[in-house]
């Protein structure tokens, strides 16, 4: 398949069919998947040992409030990013728990965990 061929391919497909897969790892022609990199590429990448970039987000406080936190707050101190894509389900608990089980460890070298999940604030509860 010439590579106007399987470009046109992905487009009609969007990458659904088995000839596009292995070239589209290479570039994508898919417009949907291309806008979505170019949009992800408009924010700044958080990288291990470096500041976090910038963001507030609204957070469920073990005190059972909600309120909204500022990464800024945070300044001086090492920080877990805890992503995570759905509360209540497997996997998330069981890793919410290793991190409690490790927090006094964590406290001690001046880090702190904070959850990231898609969930609404509200289904945290």
């Amino acid at each position: 398949m010439s590579c106007n061929q399987q470009k046109e391919c992905c487009k009609k497909e969007c990458q659904e069919k088995e000839c596009c897969k292995e070239y589209c790892k290479k570039e994508c022609c898919c417009p949907r998947i291309k806008a979505f990199k170019k949009f992800m590429n408009t924010f700044e990448k958080a990288q291990i040992g470096k500041e976090a970039p910038e963001f507030k987000a609204q957070a469920y406080c073990p005190c059972g409030s909600i309120k909204e936190i500022d990464i800024n707050e945070y300044k001086g101190k090492y920080v877990v990013l805890l992503f995570y894509p759905l509360d209540w389900t497997f996997v998330c608990p069981t890793e919410m728990i290793g991190y409690s089980e490790v927090a006094g460890q964590l406290k001690e070298i001046n880090c702190e965990v904070i959850g990231v999940s898609v969930d609404s604030v509200y289904v945290i509860k």
